[in-house]
């Protein structure tokens, strides 16, 4: 049995310490997932906050299925999209709220107008992203910014891998579209989309 398992058999028991411990490590990453899908700092932190609660209060139903960062996830993910559609949240970009969340604006090369065209071109990347509808925004979001592998997006969204993918395959496509029509891609659309 791995430490981590220990851990969570442990915080199953009411061990809060052994919870806090298995906690701590993703607290970061958490906050940073609920400010990406709500795009606002004072949201981000109330989710991140009820994550945590959430979490310690169903680790009994952790049944070991996926990772532990994986379950956690999935209820960082529930817990967002819950705010969002309670509240009917507009996505926004906050520059000042993106570089507090882990996004580095500046780029480190020595030519200041590689660093002003890397600027723009991050910060029509945030306004596209937040624009998407908010099922692919979630897809891309946990694939291609926290990094997880296809199949650990399909587990926390709770979908089959074929359709994880195909939404991510249209939200990129989407994206590059729309960041044609901001003038950061060189490259004509591929075709029209649906909704657009």
């Amino acid at each position: 049995m791995q430490d981590s398992d220990r851990l969570i058999k442990r915080a199953q028991n009411g061990d809060a310490e052994a919870y806090e411990q298995l906690i701590l490590p993703l607290e970061q990453r958490i906050y940073t997932l609920c400010y990406r899908i709500t795009n606002n700092r004072e949201d981000a932190f109330d989710c991140a906050q009820e994550v945590m609660l959430r979490a310690y209060r169903s680790i009994g139903e952790y049944r070991f299925h996926a990772s532990f960062a994986t379950w956690v996830y999935r209820i960082t993910t529930n817990v967002c999209l819950d705010m969002i559609r309670r509240r009917r949240i507009k996505p926004f970009v906050s520059l000042e709220g993106m570089i507090d969340a882990g996004f580095t604006a500046a780029d480190r090369a020595n030519n200041p107008q590689e660093t002003l065209e890397r600027n723009d071109l991050n910060a029509a990347l945030r306004e596209c992203i937040a624009r998407l509808p908010l099922d692919m925004r979630t897809a891309i979001i946990l694939r291609d910014i926290q990094g997880l592998t296809y199949e650990e997006v399909a587990a926390v969204l709770r979908l089959n891998l074929g359709t994880v993918k195909s939404r991510i395959s249209r939200a990129r496509e989407r994206l590059r579209r729309m960041l044609f029509t901001y003038g950061m891609d060189e490259q004509p659309p591929r075709g029209k989309g649906r909704g657009e």
